[in-house]
């Protein structure tokens, strides 16, 4: 279990991510001695490809289904898909990604998700997501590049409008952490994707200069699921997906 062994060269990393949640608005409370680094994020980053990419690899890293919205655009129609899939790699890259194993942004795609599923096997949440930062339409927005669980939105607008009701937007413009143990008695901002949410957890990736480059936004079909060990786990992924060349 990645938080059941804490071997001495760990003690500097859990420090690290201890640190970071101060920074961040997440206290992490109680006994801190059953902490422990797994460094998945380190790990993975190194991996690379011994072949190119398939066609089939490389529409599930770059496509991905997506609700209806209203015709304002502030809504998710959550239950009923939209028409076409949201495609990372025209609407995002502008067509420049390649299957080749060489691509430096869909192997980082690759990556992504090599973590969502590493940090899933341990964590069980019903969704979670890893979302960067970038200009799309000139606008500042978060941007989905890789997740598990239901179809939800692809970008979230960094604007103070939009983070009137959005976890992930005010996460991305605050530089502040969402801990929410039942969302039932939460009054702050709320962007529903589903009713059948009933936690979640939202963390800023700050890059090594302490800005925003991204978030992750975990949830949870139970109330109180984010433990201080899971709490923990996700905090040193986004950690480290700050200082690793994930997000570049």
């Amino acid at each position: 279990d990645i938080w059941m062994f804490r071997s001495p060269t760990s003690v500097d990393k859990v420090e690290q991510v201890l640190a970071f949640a101060d920074k961040i608005q997440i206290p992490i409370v109680g006994s801190l001695d059953h902490l422990a680094a797994s460094n998945l994020v380190e790990k993975i980053s190194n991996d690379q490809r011994d072949t190119d990419f398939t066609k089939e690899e490389f529409e599930k890293l770059t496509s991905y289904p997506v609700p209806k919205l209203s015709s304002d655009g502030a809504c998710s129609l959550t239950e009923e898909a939209a028409d076409e899939p949201f495609n990372l790699s025209k609407q995002i890259f502008e067509g420049t990604l390649t299957q080749s194993k060489t691509d430096h942004q869909t192997l980082r795609l690759w990556k992504l998700s090599k973590v969502v599923k590493a940090i899933q096997e341990k964590l069980g949440a019903d969704w979670f997501g890893i979302y960067r930062k970038v200009v799309h339409e000139g606008t500042p927005v978060l941007v989905k590049e890789a997740y598990q669980g239901a179809f939800s939105r692809a970008i979230f607008p960094l604007t103070e409008e939009f983070a009137k009701n959005s976890n992930n937007s005010f996460v991305g413009i605050n530089v502040q952490g969402k801990l929410i143990q039942d969302i039932s008695n939460y009054d702050g901002p709320y962007y529903e994707c589903s009713k059948k949410v009933l936690s979640e957890l939202c963390i800023p990736i700050l890059n090594t200069s302490g800005q925003v480059i991204g978030i992750i936004d975990a949830e949870s079909h139970q109330k109180e699921f984010f433990t201080q060990e899971r709490t923990f786990a996700v905090l040193e992924v986004c950690h480290d997906l700050g200082h690793f060349n994930l997000f570049q």
